[in-house]
């Protein structure tokens, strides 16, 4: 995300699907209030704030101080190159099956999990990114 938001022209596939970023410090307190809590059964958490990828980049490079021109390009075209790499390299820095695992809309109801784990307050997008963009 950092270096998407620094560039001047950002290359993003799909830059409309949804992302629900969470701030790692928030699932690690999760994690230690469900085994406190001894809480039972599986829990759906995301950030609170659903945002396009288009808009968290922007929202990354404000935070950055720069305005990167977002340019969405067509899932398809990453699966093929990253097909192509799959076939050249014998160790390719992307697959079609991580594009295929990240290449989704989040849509998650995070009240049930923060209910079960008695109230727990998620940090804000905007500081979230403060956090993980800084130095």
């Amino acid at each position: 995300l950092k270096s998407r938001a620094l560039q001047r022209i950002s290359f993003n596939f799909r830059a409309g699907s949804i992302e629900q970023p969470i701030y790692a410090g928030d699932v690690v307190r999760a994690i230690f209030t469900a085994a406190i809590q001894q809480v039972e059964g599986a829990l759906d958490l995301a950030g609170a704030e659903k945002v396009t990828r288009r808009e968290l980049t922007s929202l990354a490079g404000r935070i950055l101080g720069t305005r990167p021109s977002i340019v969405s390009l067509p899932i398809s075209m990453g699966l093929m190159m990253a097909s192509l790499m799959e076939r050249l390299l014998k160790n390719p820095p992307v697959t079609r099956v991580m594009l295929e695992v990240l290449d989704h809309d989040d849509d998650i109801d995070i009240e049930p999990a923060l209910v079960a784990l008695g109230g727990l307050e998620l940090t804000g997008l905007n500081d979230t990114l403060r956090a993980v963009l800084k130095d």
